[in-house]
């Protein structure tokens, strides 16, 4: 019985598709705005067409540490502002209870309060 290995000895060349490129999530309206500023930069008779990543890769050396500082203070909520305070006030003084933390936050705001609110009427 004669076996015959078509494949023996003959080097098969796969194509690896290497692909360079991860889907990001952005908002509507940040979608819209990379969409304009493309449509403007394509507006051209010859060249390439400008795509999403030369934006981007353009734009974020741009970025200084004053805006990184900026955008990560808009991603606190008040919880955390409250918890960042307690923490350093902690640091600085000893450590206390939060109740404590609080009960002295309550104490020095609500004269201010309590004014504000009179003053109202």
């Amino acid at each position: 019985m004669e076996h015959s290995n078509k494949d023996e000895g003959i080097a098969t060349s796969k194509k690896k598709v290497v692909n360079n490129t991860i889907p990001i999530r952005v908002k509507k309206t940040t979608s819209r705005t990379i969409r304009a500023i493309l449509n403007k930069l394509n507006k051209k008779q010859l060249g390439k067409k400008a795509t999403v990543d030369d934006v981007i890769s353009k734009a974020l050396p741009l970025l200084t540490d004053k805006h990184l500082d900026e955008i990560k203070e808009a991603t606190y909520s008040s919880k955390d502002r409250l918890e960042m305070q307690y923490q350093d006030y902690c640091r600085k003084h000893g450590n206390i209870s939060k109740e404590t933390f609080l009960e002295m936050l309550l104490q020095a705001g609500l004269p201010v309060l309590t004014s504000t609110s009179q003053s109202d009427d």
